[in-house]
């Protein structure tokens, strides 16, 4: 387990999108982020402050001041409002770098899905886990039962 930094603390959280065509957004995306205690933070919008937001193959990052969070961070929740309600985005990943000036640590959320608008997914961080000791069976199960409609035969 990564070293214990009490909160509140700065937060960079930097968010990847995907190469696939149509992957980008101009949906507004947030995150909650939850350490290993169980604390949450407040909901984070993600600001991109030009127009099209989340481009194709681009990392973008957002800068939060005294998040009430602390190391390490276990799980975050990632989702968008109905802004732009036909335009999916492609999330790569997610990057949370608490405390950047004083080289805090870093955790890897990989998502390599597609959110859609009032959609929401939670993410592991490393994404290491069982999928029975994922806590978020009800997400585990949808995401099942679409593969499952997909590949029918």
């Amino acid at each position: 387990m990564a070293e214990h930094l009490p909160g509140p603390m700065e937060v960079h959280i930097k968010t990847k999108t995907g190469t696939y065509h149509g992957a980008g957004t101009d949906g507004d995306i947030f995150v909650r982020l939850v350490d290993y205690e169980g604390k949450t933070s407040r909901d984070l919008t993600l600001h991109v402050w030009w127009a099209n937001k989340w481009k194709k193959g681009k990392e973008e990052l957002s800068v939060f001041k005294k998040v009430h969070v602390s190391s390490p961070i276990r799980e975050l929740k990632l989702w968008r409002d109905n802004t732009c309600p036909n335009d999916d985005w492609y999330c790569q990943y997610v990057k949370v770098q608490l405390e950047p000036d004083e080289n805090g640590p870093t955790y890897y959320f990989p998502a390599d899905r597609w959110i859609k608008a009032g959609q929401s997914v939670w993410l592991v961080a490393g994404d290491c886990t069982l999928p029975q000791n994922f806590p978020h069976r009800k997400q585990q199960e949808e995401e099942l039962k679409e593969l499952q409609e997909r590949y029918a035969w």
